[in-house]
């Protein structure tokens, strides 16, 4: 018996929710010749996540409450409290950058973003790095992220030729309370396309703060026989879950797909590629981050070990200049205990991490081991890679000399058609396409921000598009 969630803070009324939440998840006793379930034993330690803290212009920047009232910072006017009590509690930690601000907002004539509205989209993404870049200088140090996007994602005005900075002049909207407009450019069609997935994320982001991260029950089910996954996902739950009522709920959804996302969509590509699953099977992941493909390791034995009956050693490579050792327990992490069935049965998962480390340095030392799958989520090849550095070129070249299938995934379908374009650029078209760039069904669907191209697509997710491709096979002469 299993919570589809697990909170930090507990209270009567969320006891309450709770346990409507575990009636609606209780499993069934009945058998089902295509499966089996993994018993409470079966447990061990992973790496997790904890929230990490944001700034966001529409709740309180200490209580994190959603503002019905704006108490603004009179000094820098850029950040907002749900009453003076928290401004002045909240002066200490942000009197160092408030002083920032005013500097650069004198110079600019009363706000940093005064003249914003005289810019083009590019021209305001700059200006709002160097706004950054000139607070960092001024106080010796780098912003913490919760800090940068003070400046990356302020309250204006969403009319671009506007911009208007003036909170006494500004409303936001009634349903997500995230997009800002002035009385002359009221919301236009596109923020109804976005309206619903900032509301989503205005909830995850309070429900975050209050209980801590959406702990999802994983799946239990072994299965017998290798499904074939459709386009739905919702046909995909209902495989994966003997009940999947609770995961009904957006937020809960969210943070199921959160997770799910990475091995169904491999699991989803490879099929749609036609890709033989055979009893060894090694998958590298280009770029990896702890805070994503290394999440909650036993997503990979739950989400796609068990689906996949023809493996029974699974060897997954997590490859990442900015996989730090020193900072993460990869000894402890490393080493996944497998459920008794699997155990029973002689299958098992290796993880390997190559810390500090670029894909095609990885290739050339003692540790490569050759993959049946190279997987690029989320990389956005078409811009600089590490620190500034174009480093793709080695790193494509590298992946498709492998001579095996190569993923790319992406966050916005104009990215997916960037990035195909710069590997087409890069390899003079000289690779196989396996799969043209297309929707994928097993995207994540907990938005996040987006600062890239925020005056079109101002929130994304995570592998939303992809497509795959292999170095061209050599022919053979007789």
């Amino acid at each position: 018996m299993l919570l589809p969630l697990s909170y930090r803070r507990t209270s009567q009324s969320l006891a309450e929710c709770q346990l409507k939440l575990l009636s609606a998840l209780i499993v069934e006793n009945f058998n089902d010749d295509n499966e089996n379930d993994i018993t409470d034993e079966d447990k061990f330690r992973e790496f997790k996540t904890s929230p990490k803290q944001i700034f966001c212009s529409f709740i309180c920047q200490v209580c994190k409450v959603n503002l019905s009232r704006y108490f603004l910072c009179n000094e820098c006017k850029m950040v907002s409290y749900c009453k003076e009590e928290h401004l002045k509690i909240d002066y200490l930690n942000h009197k160092g950058l408030c002083m920032a601000i005013k500097l650069i907002a004198k110079r600019r004539g009363s706000h940093v973003y005064n003249m914003a509205g005289h810019l083009n989209a590019i021209e305001f993404r700059n200006l709002r790095l160097h706004t950054i870049y000139l607070c960092e200088q001024f106080l010796n140090r780098s912003l913490a992220n919760y800090e940068r996007e003070i400046f990356l994602f302020p309250r204006l005005c969403h009319e671009v030729t506007c911009r208007e900075w003036k909170s006494q002049l500004l409303s936001d909207c009634e349903k997500c309370g995230h997009v800002s407009f002035c009385n002359l450019h009221p919301l236009n069609e596109n923020h109804k396309k976005f309206c619903n997935a900032f509301a989503l994320y205005q909830r995850i982001i309070l429900h975050e703060k209050s209980y801590g991260v959406i702990n999802v029950a994983l799946p239990q089910k072994i299965l017998k026989r290798t499904p074939t996954l459709c386009d739905d996902v919702k046909d995909t739950m209902r495989l994966l879950y003997k009940n999947i009522t609770a995961f009904q709920d957006d937020c809960i959804n969210s943070a199921l797909m959160e997770i799910a996302t990475a091995p169904l969509t491999i699991f989803y590509a490879c099929q749609k590629m036609g890709l033989e699953f055979k009893e060894q099977m090694v998958i590298h992941f280009v770029g990896a981050e702890m805070q994503f493909e290394a999440n909650k390791l036993d997503k990979w034995e739950s989400i796609f070990f068990h689906l996949i009956t023809e493996i029974s050693d699974l060897h997954i490579v997590f490859i990442g200049s900015e996989l730090n050792e020193e900072k993460l327990p990869v000894e402890i992490i490393s080493r996944t205990r497998m459920c008794k069935t699997c155990r029973l049965n002689y299958r098992g998962i290796r993880f390997d991490f190559q810390c500090k480390k670029f894909y095609h340095d990885y290739c050339n030392s003692l540790s490569y081991t050759k993959p049946d799958i190279v997987c690029f989520l989320n990389p956005a090849l078409y811009r600089p890679g590490y620190r500034g550095f174009d480093t793709w070129p080695r790193t494509i070249d590298a992946a498709i000399k492998t001579s095996s299938p190569v993923l790319i995934t992406s966050l916005t379908e104009n990215e997916c058609y960037l990035d195909f374009e710069r590997i087409k650029y890069l390899t003079n078209d000289e690779f196989e396409i396996l799969l043209p760039p297309l929707k994928n069904p097993y995207a994540s669907t907990r938005p996040e921000r987006n600062f890239s191209t925020d005056e079109d697509v101002p929130l994304t997710f995570k592998n939303n598009f992809l497509f795959a491709i292999s170095k061209i096979k050599d022919l053979i002469e007789f």
